[in-house]
């Protein structure tokens, strides 16, 4: 059997693909992948590690950690906004394009927040280092907001233009599929709305019958009572 394994007493074992296709349609994985998600947890990273006190600098293999999840959730959130690739829980573009503008902009307001904190973010780790160079650690800390501003926001909004893009070549595939299938079949949504019409016409036609009756009974009326 495809994605089994057969154990020696002749049972199907799970393999290495079916284990890894039930890792991909579970819900887990899919909350996690939801763009809207990724958008908040690589934005939020940013404020809780440094504006909310947790980044201390600390040591290598910390550091280390940092940049691999700071690497992972980078990846995931351009693979469910701008990616080609299948993904569990696919979004419409729609989504995507909202998942990447609040990544740009919640990216945007966190270096402002950087750039104007009257703290200096890990601040004892940095002047134990003694570098000689850079003392005056506020003064790097905008200055490295600022580069970050200039540099770090041109990939989000890239993102945020691909998405959009994507979204308008989605639109306009579906505009061509629908007038392809109306060239092809009719306009079944028109048909069936003429179709309420018709349902609708015979108590209107009635109505507006009534109507004329009664206003032309009226006009006979005015010369007998003048």
């Amino acid at each position: 059997m495809e994605g089994f394994v057969e154990d020696p007493e002749g049972d199907a074992v799970p393999g290495a693909r079916d284990w890894m296709r039930t890792i991909f349609t579970s819900t887990a994985l899919r909350w996690i992948t939801h763009p809207l998600v990724a958008a908040l947890v690589l934005v939020g990273t940013f404020y809780l590690l440094y504006l909310g006190g947790l980044y201390e600098g600390g040591s290598y293999p910390g550091r280390m950690v940092l940049d691999i999840w700071l690497l992972a959730v980078g990846l995931v959130f351009f693979w469910v906004t701008v990616g080609i690739d299948p993904v569990p829980g696919p979004q419409r573009p729609l989504t995507r394009v909202g998942a990447a503008a609040v990544a740009l902009a919640g990216y945007a307001f966190f270096l402002v927040a950087l750039i104007m904190a009257e703290f200096v973010i890990a601040a004892e780790f940095y002047t134990s280092l003694q570098l000689g160079w850079f003392d005056d650690l506020a003064a790097n800390q905008r200055l490295g907001g600022n580069l970050a501003w200039a540099v770090g926001e041109l990939p989000l909004l890239l993102a945020t233009v691909l998405a959009i893009m994507r979204w308008g070549s989605v639109e306009n595939r579906r505009a061509r599929q629908r007038d392809d299938q109306v060239d092809r079949d009719g306009d079944r949504e028109l048909a069936a709305y003429n179709a309420m019409l018709n349902g609708l016409h015979p108590n209107t036609r009635t109505s507006a019958a009534a109507d004329k009756k009664a206003s032309n009974h009226d006009f006979q009326r005015e010369p007998e009572n003048g």
